[in-house]
């Protein structure tokens, strides 16, 4: 059994601006340490559950990132978010949607996952996912511990006040007439989409979680990838299991390793909801597990074929020229493995923002990581692996 645990967080795949990198970084850092404190002081089959709810609890609490406090502003100029979360040992999930007056969405994302575990009466199936006043109601209804509802708009900072004036001039002036077709969502000084968070605690329990304030100028009620199952967020085990051939040749027969995964996803709602983009890179990595007869896993060759052949080629389909997507993803082997625990990030987008640190490495790393630009960069997709163990 492993002895070691991992935290990994990102604060959006977006274009962060300079002048935002030191304000991100120490948000980051905060986050690190509040989930590996998390997994250091427990040792129970929630705690990379709850390291993982610790972690994106402080990132929704800084007003520099799009989540919680702080968040982009929907058309209305109101603040809506969505938040999720998920384990790799049973698959348990829970999420809310467009959801107004919760300063830190992902603790009811992770109330609904805790009352989805509890069998109701006369077959009644509880939900996994809430939205709207209907998962404001049941926040009120949460025993222990409480989901505080605050006032709407004391989760509105000046700045998004002021980035929504800015855009929403800008739009009245565009649907009046030509202007400057510069979308918010692709402008330098726009706070970067979806944080999140993933964990790995000693006993190799995975968990992940996504919270956002959605696009600027949304409309009210849409719901983003930060909600929907598949989308932004994975987590999964795939215990060591015997496989055989199909030619039924028993000196073919072999051990497929077991291994845990977790990925966070950050970028444009809609396009990520299509492409189901955190299960498809879980669905990847499993697939090529297989195909290979091996307990080997090309994982960058992998995330290369969802976020090219899958993600862009659709997007592109679609007219989409500059679609914009990122993950996070922690792969770890079985307890008796020897593969080393990576921490993998690809994206899109002009940048990414990441930190991590670990029980043996426990002072956070964090990292601004900038794509090259489109006529320097061999590939659409910018992907690199940082070794954990």
């Amino acid at each position: 059994m492993r002895q070691d645990c991992f935290v990994a967080v990102h604060g959006g795949a977006g274009m962060l601006s300079r002048d935002s990198e030191g304000l991100v970084k120490q948000a980051l850092a905060n986050a690190c340490k509040a989930a590996l404190l998390t997994l250091q002081i427990r040792n129970d089959a929630n705690a990379a559950l709850a390291a993982t709810e610790e972690a994106i609890v402080v990132l929704e609490d800084d007003p520099c990132l799009n989540a919680g406090y702080g968040s982009n502003l929907t058309f209305a100029g109101t603040v809506e978010c969505d938040a999720a979360i998920m384990t790799s040992e049973p698959g348990d999930y829970g999420s809310i949607g467009a959801v107004s007056g919760i300063a830190n969405p992902i603790r009811l994302a992770r109330a609904v996952l805790d009352h989805a575990r509890i069998p109701e009466p006369l077959g009644r199936v509880p939900p996994m996912m809430l939205v709207s006043e209907g998962a404001t109601s049941f926040a009120s209804s949460v025993p222990q511990p409480p989901i505080p509802i605050v006032p709407v708009d004391s989760l509105i900072t000046l700045r998004a006040r002021q980035q929504w004036a800015k855009w929403k001039a800008r739009l009245d002036q565009a649907e009046a007439g030509p202007v400057d077709s510069t979308c918010p969502t692709t402008a330098e000084d726009q706070t970067q989409d979806t944080v999140g968070a993933v964990t790995c605690d000693r006993a190799g329990r995975m968990a992940a979680g996504v919270s956002s304030g959605g696009l600027l100028l949304k409309h009210p009620g849409r719901i983003g990838e930060a909600a929907m199952y598949g989308a932004g967020c994975w987590a999964s085990q795939t215990n060591r299991q015997p496989h055989t051939e199909a030619s039924g040749d028993s000196s073919n027969n072999f051990t497929i390793s077991g291994r845990s995964m977790a990925c966070s996803v950050s970028g444009t709602g809609e396009d990520i909801v299509r492409a189901m983009l955190a299960r498809s890179i879980a669905r990847a990595l499993a697939y090529d597990q297989v195909e290979t007869f091996s307990g080997e896993v090309d994982v960058h060759e992998a995330l290369s074929e969802v976020f090219v052949d899958l993600f862009l080629q659709q997007c592109m389909a679609r007219g989409e020229l500059n679609p914009s997507a990122g993950a996070i993803l922690l792969d770890r082997g079985d307890a008796d493995s020897s593969r080393p625990v990576r921490l993998w990030c690809a994206f899109t987008t002009p940048s990414m923002s990441i930190a991590y640190a670990s029980s043996r490495h426990p002072s956070p790393k964090v990292k601004i990581l900038r794509r090259p630009t489109r006529a320097n960069a061999e590939s659409p997709v910018y992907i690199t692996a940082i070794t954990l163990s």
